[in-house]
């Protein structure tokens, strides 16, 4: 278990990061148990994802939120911007 692994399960009880070393999750970001995460996936600093989601592989998650139990399929960008 690398570095990035152990910080991404202690910041994130409950995710499952299917690559952890390849993938980024930035400061001040939010992600519900149960929530899936692909390899080559990046997710921006203020974004907000709920429970019981998939996220997939080679996604770029800008700012946005996202409910419980959605699905965003392989090789996406989101961007939202929030207030």
């Amino acid at each position: 278990m690398d570095e990035n692994e152990r910080d991404l399960e202690k910041r994130f009880p409950g995710v499952r990061f299917y690559n952890p070393s390849l993938t980024e999750v930035q400061k001040d970001v939010e992600i519900g148990a149960g929530t899936r995460v692909g390899s080559f996936t990046l997710i921006h600093e203020g974004a907000r994802i709920g429970e019981n989601c998939t996220i997939g592989s080679h996604c770029n998650i800008c700012r946005s939120r996202i409910g419980d139990a959605h699905e965003v399929r392989f090789i996406e960008k989101i961007r939202m911007l929030l207030p």
